[in-house]
């Protein structure tokens, strides 16, 4: 076994392919549903704001509101990229179960449950 190549064109390389081509799909699938809820979006540009504050001023500064929010979906794209992995890490699962996971998390009904589980 041999580490991955893109040209290579074996079984094992072209495994890996699939795997990263299915896990980009999940993570394209994902970001609309993770957008729409508040929880996410403040988890995700809460996580590293020195990286995206710098670029997001001065894309409002010059007027360039469009860029300003391009910046901010790539920082909420980049976190639920961190943190599928960092789940299927933790949890040995596939991508669809990690996003499922983070879906369920961050919905308002999930919330309610874990402050009440909580209290």
């Amino acid at each position: 076994m041999h580490s991955y190549h893109a040209n290579c064109g074996c079984f094992t390389c072209g495994q890996e392919e699939a795997l990263t081509e299915r896990r980009n799909e999940a993570i394209a699938a994902a970001i609309p549903a993770l957008i729409a809820l508040p929880s996410f979006v403040g988890e995700a540009l809460g996580e590293n704001p020195m990286s995206w504050e710098a670029e997001v001023t001065a894309a409002l500064a010059s007027g360039d509101d469009a860029q300003a929010g391009r910046i901010l979906r790539r920082e909420v794209a980049e976190h639920l990229a961190r943190e599928i992995d960092r789940l299927q890490d933790a949890r040995r699962c596939e991508v669809d179960e990690a996003v499922q996971s983070l879906i369920y998390r961050h919905t308002p009904i999930a919330a309610s449950l874990q402050l009440r589980g909580a209290a």
